[in-house]
């Protein structure tokens, strides 16, 4: 992502707030949205809000509210992404190994290949 001095930094997924302090940085505005309200308090600590500054860096910290019923809302959008894969097996991912199942089974030399001509 590229942002000029000045520009503002969206930043949809906020968390510690790491890219609204690399923003004010670089003197980029940046707007950050997180839902998870334990992440707050860390965010303000972290970009020191209760210190004003040399450039008079404004911070604001709105609190939004859903009314009404949030399945029946997302119901009546035009956009809906249906994921039509059903995940009925439970995989662990430390057990997963990647990788050449062939190389590992066997106990032939492993063939190598090279460029012979290059073509510009």
């Amino acid at each position: 992502m590229f942002a000029f001095s000045g520009d503002i930094v969206p930043d949809p997924f906020m968390g510690s707030g790491t890219t609204s302090l690399a923003a004010k940085n670089i003197e980029r505005n940046s707007v950050g949205y997180e839902i998870n309200p334990e992440f707050i308090e860390i965010a303000k600590q972290k970009l020191n809000t209760r210190q004003p500054d040399f450039m008079g860096t404004e911070y604001e910290f709105l609190h939004d509210t859903v009314n009404g019923d949030v399945a029946a809302a997302i119901e009546q959008l035009p956009y809906q992404f249906k994921d039509p894969h059903k995940l009925d097996k439970k995989t662990d991912p430390r057990k997963l190994t990647f990788g050449s199942k062939i190389e590992k089974e066997s106990e032939a030399e492993r063939e190598e290949f090279a460029v012979l001509n290059q073509y510009s």
